[in-house]
This record gives C-alpha cells, structure tokens and sequence, in this order.
C-alpha cells in the first residue's frame, strides 16, 4: 500500500499502471495475513518469549511483502525496499534476542510503527487528488504513527497492553490493506478517468 513520498503522476503510463494493477492479489495477501496475525495474537495467551518470536516473524513477512510489491502511485521502488528494510530489520531483531524487557519489546514497536506511519503519511499527501488510494494511506499512516506516540510513551507497559496493541494494530492494518487491494485492481480505470478529466 506504499506510495512515494516523491510522485511523478505524470511520468506514469497506462502500461505502468497496469502492471501494478496486476499484482493487487499481493495487497490483498498481505491483508489477510495481516487480519489473520492479530486475530491469532489476540486469542493466545502469550509468553513475553513466543510473542516476541511471533512478531518477530509476522515484521519479517511484512517486509518481504513491503519489498515485493510497487508502489501504488508507479513511483521509485527505493521506498518500498526501505520500509521493508525496516520490517524486516526489527523481526530480525526481535528474533535474534529471545528474551527482551517488555520495555524494550515496546520501544522497538513503538519506533516502528512511528517511522512506518510518517513514511504512509508523506506518501498519501504527496498522492492527494493522483490516486483514489490516498485517503486509505493516509489514515494507515495516522494509525500507526499515534500508535507508536502511545507505545513509546508508556514504557511501563504490561504484556497484555502490548499483546493489545499489536493485535488491534494488525487488524486494522490488514483491513485497510484489503480494502487498497481491491482500488489497486480497479487503478486502471481510475487511471482512465484522470486521464479524461485532464483533457
């Protein structure tokens, strides 16, 4: 659901629109895998070390997913590769320290979910009014970047709160996403329409 934080509307072809288009199903995956997580983390009752090892492994699928999909607006795919970079960079760490504070568990999610929902945010603005799938960015982006404010700034958290946090996150998150993939398959009609109304 990427856009780039630097658009270029009007250096896009059909044909690129098109071709993004076609990998919607890839959205739409990561949505569901998404909704599926934070179901799962919502129903278990976690030790601090399996929920680690959990989202440790949910980040890094994300990532992959980050980097395998365009950006919707046919933009640079380097911040595509940046977030996924940041996905799978926090699950590598959460998985490489088995044991972490809660403390910790919440500031690495806390950050990211920070860094993640500025890069959404500048994405969809610089998108406003090119793309139908800006508004949905946008409050991605809002979602995440006031979730990391409120995860940072309780660091005494319990791990039912994180679990919480996680969970819910993970929901929306992947709802929102479904909602992207099915506007991703219908780009290139829109992309028809900008096209008519510029003429």
């Amino acid at each position: 659901m990427l856009m780039s934080p630097v658009p270029e509307i009007d250096d896009i072809t059909r044909e690129d629109v098109e071709k993004i288009a076609k990998v919607w199903w890839l959205f739409a995956i990561m949505g569901l895998l998404s909704v599926i997580a934070g179901v799962v983390i919502l129903q278990i009752d976690w030790t601090l070390k399996n929920l680690a090892l959990f989202v440790g492994i949910v980040f890094v699928i994300r990532g992959i997913f980050d980097i395998l999909t365009p950006p919707v607006d046919g933009g640079p795919r380097s911040w595509a590769w940046v977030t996924g970079a940041l996905n799978i960079g926090l699950g590598v760490v959460i998985l490489a320290w088995p044991e972490p504070t809660l403390r910790v568990i919440a500031a690495l999610i806390g950050i990211w979910l920070l860094v993640s929902g500025i890069v959404l945010i500048v994405g969809a603005v610089a998108n406003h009014g090119s793309l139908p799938l800006w508004g949905v960015t946008l409050g991605a982006g809002i979602l995440s970047s006031v979730l990391g404010i409120w995860a940072l700034r309780r660091p005494g958290q319990t791990l039912t709160v994180i679990i919480v946090l996680v969970g819910i996150w993970a929901i929306v998150m992947g709802a929102l996403e479904l909602v992207a993939a099915f506007e991703v398959k219908r780009l290139p009609k829109h992309f028809d329409k900008l096209i008519a109304s510029a003429r």
